[in-house]
């Protein structure tokens, strides 16, 4: 918004100075103005445009390290140990706890 600004800010200018030096001249203004417009347009067109959304990524490639980790521990059920990472976003030993808990 404020590169539009500026640029009407520089249109006003020049046209102050033609309008001084007595010069009028419709053919330039009209193609500094739609310049100015295109240029916005394409800005706004640019900035409306919405990010690529993240494929999502398989848990079990996700918190592969994690459930290697856990299976070295003596934790062998993948699935349950999967189940746990998710829900603790991949810390081990909240997963660790979580599953403990889940035996009691």
């Amino acid at each position: 918004m404020d590169l539009i600004l500026s640029e009407w800010g520089w249109y006003l200018g020049v046209m102050k100075r033609n309008r001084a030096l007595g010069l009028t001249c419709v053919a330039s203004s009209i193609f500094i103005v739609s310049g100015i417009l295109a240029s916005a347009s394409a800005n706004a067109a640019a900035s409306a445009a919405p990010a690529p959304a993240a494929a999502p990524i398989d848990p079990k490639v996700k918190y592969a390290v994690q459930l290697a980790k856990m299976k070295e521990m003596g934790f062998i059920n993948e699935e349950v140990n999967l189940d746990a990472l998710k829900a603790t976003n991949g810390i081990i030993d909240a997963a660790i706890e979580r599953i403990i808990n889940m035996l009691k």
